[in-house]
């Protein structure tokens, strides 16, 4: 497994690998305060009449933090983005560069002096 496994959280620690040759990542779970780790974990069947009562683990929120951290650290990146970042903020700049040259021309119109010009520049 991974040796760097980043920053310390509450109580549990993550290390995540890719597997060789295989489409999958290992995940090894330590804890911070003892030298333990957590076993694998076993699947078992379930029932859909049997309602769902104790979760299969449950996070501290800066451990779920880590977790991600460490994941994103080995490439695994969020399958559902808002969208490229880099462009919409392009596009707000333009659009600002637009709304301030036709701002500037009609307030140059009424003789008011602009601290940009027209093209939206200062």
């Amino acid at each position: 497994m991974s040796a760097e496994i980043g920053p310390p959280a509450a109580g549990h620690l993550f290390a995540a690998q890719h597997l060789d040759f295989s489409n999958r990542i290992g995940l090894v779970v330590f804890s911070r305060y003892r030298a333990h780790m957590a076993d694998p974990l076993t699947m078992r069947e379930h029932s859909d009449d049997v309602p769902i009562v104790e979760p299969t683990m449950t996070l501290q929120l800066d451990e779920a933090q880590q977790l991600l951290d460490e994941l994103y650290r080995i490439g695994l990146r969020p399958s559902v983005s808002s969208g490229d970042q880099a462009a919409e903020l392009a596009a707000v700049r333009s659009h600002l560069s637009d709304i301030r040259a036709l701002a500037g021309g009609l307030l140059q119109e009424d003789g008011v002096t602009l601290g940009w010009n027209q093209g939206g520049q200062p």
